[in-house]
């Protein structure tokens, strides 16, 4: 008599800050064949942006296997998506994701390989087509979200408004504005100034 093959179950962990969220994943994979969830060692991790990034930079900094990582999250802003993804992050789904979709990223990850939701790759997709914004026209952009003059902005950041002024008209050609309010609507619609913190 042969020995039956013992069939692999992939070991998921989960790290939700949103406890109702990390039972609803939780009751969700337990049920999947081949999917066991665990809080130990794992082959997948599931969690929110914010411990997706903590994780994506330990693991930069082990030596040893790490996790990969699936992001469930309402953060879909085009910035967000990016550094997730430069930091390593593997996964990313919306947290309105239906249940086939969340399955699915689990054992793509599992088998190696990435999983986007598909708002989250048209982003990416759209993105690449546009000059990316750089940090200082970032923080320009988040003055202008919150409709702060040229002049509140300066004193923010410490600058000249002669600078403001600069970033304001680099970001006009980069996004194709003809205006301040076009930039900020452009941005919004890009998912820009989502998480945007100006006081």
């Amino acid at each position: 008599m042969h020995p039956v093959p013992r069939i692999h179950s992939l070991p998921v962990g989960i790290e939700h800050k949103d406890d109702i969220v990390a039972c609803g994943l939780r009751a969700l994979l337990s049920a999947q064949p081949g999917l066991t969830v665990c809080d130990g060692a794992c082959e997948v991790l599931v969690c929110d942006y914010d411990k997706a990034l903590e994780h994506a930079a330990a693991a930069r900094g082990s030596a040893g296997p790490a996790p990969r990582i699936l992001v469930f999250t309402t953060r879909h802003g085009e910035q967000e998506v990016r550094q997730a993804l430069s930091m390593g992050v593997q996964g990313y789904l919306l947290a309105d994701a239906v249940q086939d979709d969340i399955v699915r990223g689990v054992r793509a990850l599992g088998a190696g390989q990435r999983y986007l939701s598909p708002v989250v790759a048209d982003r990416i997709a759209e993105s690449l087509a546009h000059t990316p914004l750089t940090p200082r026209e970032h923080e320009v952009l988040g003055g202008l979200g919150a409709g702060q003059c040229n002049k509140a902005i300066a004193r923010q950041l410490g600058i000249s408004v002669a600078t403001v002024k600069a970033h304001v008209s680099a970001m006009m050609d980069k996004m194709n504005a003809r205006n301040r309010t076009q930039v900020v609507s452009k941005a919004v619609q890009r998912g820009l100034l989502a998480g945007h913190r100006f006081a």
